[in-house]
C-alpha cells in the first residue's frame, strides 16, 4: 500500500502547476501517489498533468466537468489508496522534506492529523533551509485542547497530513464555495484522538489574485459563509457539550459573512437573498450579537432592522 496520497485539485492553473508538481517530484519522501483532479480546466492544465503522468507513474490524473474544489477533493478522496492523505493546491508548493517530516512525526506519535506552518509568497522561490531536528507539539483530544483554545486555529486542509482512516465517512460539502475546508476540518478534529504540529514552515502558499479566496465579494460566497454558520450551529454550537468549542469557528464565519456583505456590489441579491437569510439565522439563534465587535454589531443591527 502507498504511504501517502497527495490530493491536488486543478482548475486553470497552467501558470503555477509545473512548479507545484515539481516540488512533489523532488520530495525526499518517495512513497507517494498524486491524485490530480482536473476540474474542467479551460487552459493547458490537463496537458501538463498528462505529461507528468507519462513520465512518472506516481502522478495519476482524473478529470471531471467543472464542479468546484469540494467536488474535486471528494473525487480525489475516492481514488486515494494511501495510508495517509495530504492536500496540496495546484498553485502552491511544498518543502522537499515536508512529507518526510510529517510522515515520520505521524508514525512516531501515532497522530491522526500532523501539520506544519505555511509561508505566504508572491512567486516560486526554492531557497529551502535544511529543516533538521524538527520539534513537534502533541495534543490529545484536539477539538477540546487545541481548536477551542487557539483563537486563530487554522482549519485549512492545506499542509495537513491525515490518517486516511480518520476521514472515513467525511466529505467536503459541495454546498460551499468558500470556507468548505474549515467545515470539513471541524468534523475531522472532532473525530481525531491526537494531533502533532510544528512551527516549521513546510508549505508555501503562493498569492494568486485569480484564486477563489481573493476574488470578488459575491453573493455566492456570502451564502457559503452563512451555510457554514448554519451547519456549525446545527451540528455543534446548539449542543451544550460543543458550544464553547465551536464558538470561535462560528464567529469566524459570521464575521466573514458580514465583511463580504459590507463590500458586495450586488444590491439586488443583498436585498432579496442575503438579508432574509441572515434574519432567518438570527431568528434561529445561529447568529447573535455575542462576540462581535461594535462595528459588526451595528452592521448586524442594520441588517435586522431594514437599514441596509
Amino acid at each position: 500500500m502507498t504511504t501517502v496520497s497527495v490530493i491536488i485539485p486543478v482548475y486553470n492553473a497552467e501558470k503555477y502547476l509545473s512548479k507545484c508538481l515539481d516540488s512533489l517530484a523532488y520530495s525526499t519522501f518517495t512513497d507517494w501517489e498524486a491524485i490530480c483532479v482536473n476540474d474542467g480546466s479551460l487552459d493547458s492544465s490537463l496537458d501538463i498533468l498528462n505529461t507528468y503522468a507519462v513520465n512518472d507513474s506516481r502522478f495519476k490524473v482524473f478529470s471531471q466537468q467543472n464542479a468546484g474544489v469540494s467536488a474535486a477533493r471528494n473525487l480525489g478522496l475516492s481514488q486515494a489508496h494511501g495510508q495517509y492523505v495530504y492536500f496540496l493546491d495546484s498553485d502552491d508548493y511544498i518543502h522537499p522534506k515536508s512529507l518526510e517530516i510529517l510522515i515520520n512525526a505521524a508514525v512516531l506519535y501515532d497522530a491522526d492529523i500532523t501539520f506544519g506552518q505555511d509561508e505566504y509568497v508572491t512567486d516560486y522561490n526554492p531557497n529551502y533551509d535544511k529543516k533538521e531536528n524538527v520539534a513537534f507539539i502533541v495534543v490529545e483530544k484536539p477539538l477540546f485542547n487545541y481548536a477551542a483554545k487557539e483563537k486563530d486555529c487554522d482549519f485549512a486542509v492545506l499542509r495537513k497530513l491525515y490518517k486516511k482512516s480518520l476521514l472515513a465517512g467525511l466529505k467536503f460539502d459541495t454546498n460551499c464555495c468558500i470556507s468548505e475546508d474549515g467545515l470539513f476540518n471541524f468534523y475531522a478534529f472532532s473525530k481525531a484522538e491526537k494531533i502533532a504540529h510544528t512551527s516549521e514552515k513546510l508549505y508555501f502558499y503562493v498569492y494568486n489574485p485569480l484564486s477563489l479566496v481573493h476574488g470578488q465579494y459575491s453573493c455566492k460566497k456570502i451564502m457559503s459563509f452563512l451555510y457554514v454558520v448554519e451547519k456549525l450551529y446545527e451540528d455543534f454550537y446548539s449542543k451544550p457539550q460543543y458550544a464553547d468549542l465551536s464558538r470561535n469557528r462560528l464567529l469566524f464565519n459570521v464575521n466573514n459573512a458580514l465583511k463580504y456583505i459590507k463590500k458586495t456590489d450586488d444590491k439586488i441579491s443583498l436585498a432579496t437573498i442575503i438579508v432574509p437569510r441572515v434574519r432567518d439565522l438570527y431568528a434561529r439563534h445561529a447568529i447573535s450579537y455575542k462576540g462581535l465587535s461594535f462595528s459588526k454589531k451595528y452592521q448586524l443591527f442594520k441588517i435586522l432592522h431594514g437599514k441596509v
